[in-house]
């Protein structure tokens, strides 16, 4: 009589008999070498193999934690990790022929893999600034992964185990340096109960109660630290060496140019001379005297902020700043719009003052308020304060007088009385200053003006990174950081009126402070008071913020960069955008009536380029 098979051990039973024969099973070798596949034997028995294969998992010790720990709560210090997307590919990276079948089928394919008990953290990788925004990782402990395998081995008796070719990667540890560490997501047996729970990561902003403080700012090692185990984990050795070196380089282009964006804006207040060999693409002068020259005035700076500035302001602009904001829930709901301009001809007879306080003053704001979007009102995130303009009175506009506003304002940011004066304003070099300025540039579209047509735009300004330069900080630090840093007190921050003035007013403390700071620690040198030995590792990254003093600050950068359109698929692309001229209350009457009657003149194509910029306009954008 033939026995039948115990389902779970594999051994004969017993306790049942079976009157029939069970069907014949072709003979086939229950384990193959890495040679042998069982892809190579007839097509019945590969069938046979296959179905004879795939039996339940034996029962096993579920795997215990060890601790409770709360949705979003930190992991251990010393829990090591491997992301669940690795888990998933194991069988088919790191089991062999023999064996890698017959564990698929059992524990992986056809969604198997999920019906495991899993216990989920995500790690959040914002302070990576990568760009897309991609997803957390989703990511199990390693000492969860060994029980799995241990679980396999069990039923197979086999001696599955973690590779060494993985090179760590299912054994990362997070949290060095003050980094991230991942936090508790939940605990899942079925792919729907995953996903679900993918779907409800909370964001980056979440902290519990009476959790400890993490460092906001990452140090450049800590940067290093945290983009490497994130590299680790995603497996992403194998080009490791190359996309180090790539994204390093990246990193030092960036760092650099930020430096040169204070220098620029110190020429154009008057605060330090331009380089004609740097700053005219055109200049052939390759005398050494003059060259040196040159570079010798340009490392003598001197400043006293009690004295009118030693230098001329160049290119005579007007740094005009915007400051959108947004309801918190929807980025595409605009509710204010603040303007603020500095015309540098007003600093011409006067002394900047301690940080440039004279100079601030002379900085003229605007405040407009979407009416049709007063009641958004902002409260998770940030303290909404529309109604609080600090420096004047808000103007409601209706959003689909937004755009020609707008246009206004950047057109005609000085407001004069005469019509001579109306057109030498129009014809004046725009600098656009923001916080962040690719946000600002983003919201503006959602209202349909796009700054990019403005024929004089001459350069852009972002604060953020002029800051992050000063400080040589890897991450973005917020208005108000700035504004305590540079002795500045701000009120009712997140108006957008406010926060427009308020970021022309550290763009010109910071310009200020990085002169400040450079005459000091000259003047320290020069008394013989050298600092302490800085390690080669300090040096190399003190050079890498460096844009040295030979610099002037370079050619105006214009952020030529691609991104995203929020209004994508909702406009008519046959038909552009129209922005005439809106009436500003800063002109004349005889001026709105000019400005009414060129309002249906077409309106300046993208592609449309004064020679005098034609250095900075040469990449067809497309949006």
């Amino acid at each position: 009589m033939a026995k039948a098979q115990n389902v779970y051990e594999g051994s004969d039973s017993d306790e049942l008999e079976i009157e029939e024969k069970p069907p014949v099973v072709p003979e086939v070798p229950e384990v193959f070498s890495d040679d042998e596949s069982s892809d190579e034997l007839p097509l019945e028995q590969q069938k046979a193999f296959r179905t004879n294969s795939i039996t339940a998992p034996k029962p096993f010790k579920p795997f215990v934690l060890g601790y409770t720990p709360r949705v979003g709560e930190l992991c251990r210090e010393d829990e090591q990790f491997c992301t669940f997307q690795l888990v998933k590919s194991y069988p088919y990276q790191y089991i062999g022929k023999a064996n890698r079948q017959r564990v698929d089928d059992t524990f992986f394919n056809q969604g198997k893999v999920f019906e495991n008990s899993w216990d989920l953290f995500y790690l959040h990788r914002n302070l990576l600034e990568l760009e897309g925004y991609p997803p957390p990782l989703i990511l199990v402990t390693t000492r969860q992964f060994i029980h799995f395998l241990a679980k396999i081995n069990k039923h197979f008796k086999t001696k599955l185990a973690i590779p060494d070719g993985a090179n760590g990667a299912f054994e990362v540890l997070f949290g060095d340096e003050g980094t991230p560490r991942p936090r508790y997501l939940g605990q899942v047996n079925s792919k729907l109960a995953m996903d679900k729970l993918i779907y409800k990561v909370p964001s980056w902003r979440f902290k519990l109660d009476g959790e400890p403080e993490m460092p906001k700012v990452l140090t450049d090692d800590g940067y290093e630290i945290f983009r490497n185990n994130v590299a680790l984990a995603q497996q992403k050795q194998a080009k490791k060496a190359v996309a180090k070196d790539k994204a390093a380089k990246t990193r030092i282009h960036n760092q650099k140019s930020y430096r040169q964006t204070i220098k620029r804006v110190q020429r154009y207040l008057g605060l330090r001379q331009a380089q004609g060999i740097h700053s005219n693409p055109q200049n052939t002068i390759s005398d050494p005297k003059t060259i040196k020259a040159a570079t010798y005035s340009l490392q003598n700076l001197t400043f006293d902020p009690n004295f009118v500035t030693n230098f001329a302001q160049e290119n005579s602009v007007v740094f005009v700043c915007v400051d959108v904001e947004a309801y918190e829930r929807d980025a595409r709901i605009i509710t204010e719009i603040g303007f603020a301009t500095l015309d540098t001809k007003d600093l011409l007879l006067l002394a900047p003052g301690e940080r440039g306080v004279n100079w601030r003053s002379l900085i003229r704001p605007r405040h407009f308020r979407i009416s049709e979007h007063k009641f958004y009102n902002n409260s998770d995130y940030v303290a909404g304060c529309a109604d609080r303009f600090e420096f004047g009175t808000s103007e409601f506009i209706s959003i689909k007088d937004a755009s020609d506003i707008i246009s206004d304002c950047f057109k005609n940011p000085v407001p004069k009385t005469g019509d001579a004066d109306t057109k030498e304003q129009s014809n004046r070099k725009v600098i656009f200053v923001g916080h962040d300025v690719i946000s600002d540039i983003k919201f503006l579209r959602t209202v349909g003006y796009d700054v990019y047509t403005l024929p004089n735009l001459f350069d852009m300004v972002d604060t953020a990174l002029m800051y992050r330069a000063l400080r040589r900080e890897m991450n973005t630090r917020s208005l108000g950081v700035i504004l305590t840093d540079m002795g500045i007190t701000g009120w009712n921050l997140h108006n957008a009126g406010n926060d427009a003035v308020y970021t022309l007013q550290v763009m010109i403390a910071m310009a200020i402070k990085y002169l400040e700071e450079r005459q000091n620690h000259k003047k320290t040198e020069s008394l013989g008071r050298n600092p302490k030995k800085s390690s080669s590792s300090t040096l190399e990254k003190a050079d890498a913020w460096s844009s040295s003093e030979d610099s002037d600050g370079g050619l105006p950068n214009l952020f030529h960069l691609s991104f995203p359109d929020y209004n994508a698929g909702k406009r008519n692309k046959k038909t552009p955008v129209q922005i005439p001229r809106a009436t500003n209350p800063w002109t004349t009457g005889s001026q709105k009536e000019s400005s009414s009657s060129q309002s249906a003149l077409p309106r300046t194509s993208n592609s449309a380029k004064s020679p005098e910029f034609s250095i900075m306009r040469n990449t067809p954008r497309e949006w």
